[in-house]
């Protein structure tokens, strides 16, 4: 099994907008398969690192949840999750 730490990470476009909230256990990696799938950013940003995965999950729909990036199309699924989820205590 991995073990590696977990990162959450963000895309910032030109504007310096957050565009995506992501997680990661190798940035650089993860950083090549965007920008080989899409222009839609101009840099990864990672704000916050060495997590569990827990940690990084529980961060990363707490980001998308106050930031609302353009393109996670998840994160309205995940938006309501989280505030499921808050409602029960759980984050």
């Amino acid at each position: 099994m991995d073990q590696r730490p977990i990162m959450v990470y963000h895309l910032i476009d030109h504007d310096g907008t957050c565009v995506y909230v992501g997680t990661t256990k190798c940035p650089k990696r993860r950083d090549i398969e965007h920008r080989e799938s899409s222009k839609m950013y101009e840099r990864m940003v990672v704000v916050a690192g060495s997590l569990s995965k827990r940690d990084a999950h529980n961060a990363e729909l707490a980001m998308i949840h106050d930031r609302k990036p353009k393109y996670n199309i998840a994160g309205v699924v995940r938006s309501r999750l989280y505030q499921v989820r808050e409602r029960m205590g759980l984050v």
